[in-house]
Formats: structure tokens, sequence, C-alpha cells
């Protein structure tokens, strides 16, 4: 019984800490420099040959925000979305779903430097699923 009791203590204790860190995680999100902090992560983890550079960034990760400039680059292939702007829910994706209320980019460019390559012969996808649902209204000023 006493055996019980003590990993009954140590259950509730796990649980209490993982309720405080998710709380933690949560007020967190809501601060102003959450989004740009996550970026910044992101763009560390990025697989060898990849970067990702953001600049003026404001918003925070539960509610969107925006950036002045979203520039990922690989090799000689160079995607830039200046003036960026977007609003989201998170409360969505406990139902399996991200829900973008708004994704907007006053200019959009893509540079591409890399050798054309033998055009390979096209072959549609067997599987588009995506393991959540994903909705994206989204529009781009200048392209």
């Amino acid at each position: 019984m006493k055996i019980l009791r003590v990993l009954l203590k140590v259950l509730a204790i796990t649980l209490a800490g993982l309720l405080v860190v998710a709380g933690g995680l949560w007020t967190w999100g809501g601060t102003g420099t959450s989004l740009l902090t996550t970026l910044d992560r992101l763009a560390r983890y990025l697989p060898a040959g990849q970067t990702l550079t953001v600049q003026d960034v404001t918003g925070s990760l539960r509610g969107g925000g925006s950036i002045g400039l979203l520039r990922w680059q690989q090799g000689e292939l160079t995607v830039e979305a200046r003036k960026v702007q977007i609003d989201w829910s998170l409360q969505p994706l406990l139902n399996g779903e991200l829900r973008v209320g708004q994704l907007s980019a006053q200019h959009l460019r893509i540079e591409d430097r890399r050798a054309p390559a033998a055009p390979a012969p096209l072959i549609p996808p067997a599987d588009l699923r995506l393991p959540i649902r994903v909705d994206v209204p989204f529009t781009i000023d200048t392209v």
C-alpha cells in the first residue's frame, strides 16, 4: 500500500510539473518576442546549406505578427518575402488543423541561379495528404 501511495505522489508531481511547463510555454507564446525567438531558433535547426534570415519581426507565436524581411536560401535558390503579415490561431491545432486567418506579403521574390537540369519526366505524386488539415488563405501584392 505504501508503494501505491509513493507511485501516486510521483504521478501527481509529474503531472503538476507538466502542467506548469505547458502553462509557461503558453504564456511565453503570447509575448511580443516569441515569434522572433521561434524564427531565430528555427534558423539554427535548418539542414546544412540552408539559411533563414529575418528582420523587423513583431508579434507573438500564439497570435501572429509581422515580418519586415523573411529570406530563405539554399545554394543558388533564394526566396525572399517583404512586409509579411500573418494572423493565425493555434487553438485548432488541438483538433489537427492549422488555420491561418491571414497570410500576406507585399513583395515576393524568387531567384533561381541554379544551372538548368535536364528535364525529367513529370510524375504526379501518389499521395498528397498532410498529417493535419491546413487552411491558409493568402495574398501577394508583387511577385
